[in-house]
């Protein structure tokens, strides 16, 4: 496993580091790597981030591990969200949908009948609302700026 620096997302106002299996080394092009820098031990990294961010006033991004939850900086988080309210419920449903994705992510098979659920899934309105509003919350999560929508 190595693990380097990164600007997440390529902003250049925060630096994150990167885990990756060495069999996929070739995949650090693909992110905005802060330096050359290559690091064998999270510890290391998160360190040396750490200080980068102090030193040039970047925002630094916890360390979430894409393969070890052990290693990562990120603490769980629990809900205070009282599951019998309107937000509750929802949370629980957006859970519940996480829960069958996972699930038919699995199950996916190439008969017909499943490719036809599929492409219906694909073009039903609500579900694109809900990729929406997901994006949204991620780019908001992420401290990006709404995308601008058509008038």
């Amino acid at each position: 496993m190595t693990y380097f620096l990164c600007y997440p997302m390529g902003n250049r106002n925060k630096i994150t580091v990167i885990d990756l299996e060495d069999c996929v080394g070739y995949e650090r092009t693909e992110w905005a790597n802060v330096n050359d820098e290559t690091f064998s031990s999270p510890e290391d990294a998160v360190k040396r981030g750490r200080e980068i961010a102090k030193a040039k006033g970047l925002l630094y991004i916890l360390f979430k591990s894409r393969y070890d939850p052990e290693t990562s900086e990120v603490e769980p988080r629990v809900s205070e969200t009282d599951c019998r309210s309107e937000a509750g419920v929802t949370v629980g449903l957006i859970d519940s949908v996480i829960t069958i994705c996972r699930i038919l992510s699995e199950r996916t098979q190439s008969h017909q009948a499943v490719t036809e659920a599929l492409a219906d899934l694909f073009d039903d309105e609500d579900f694109r609302e809900l990729q929406s509003r997901a994006t949204s919350a991620k780019r908001a999560v992420l401290g990006f700026a709404p995308k601008k929508t058509k008038a």
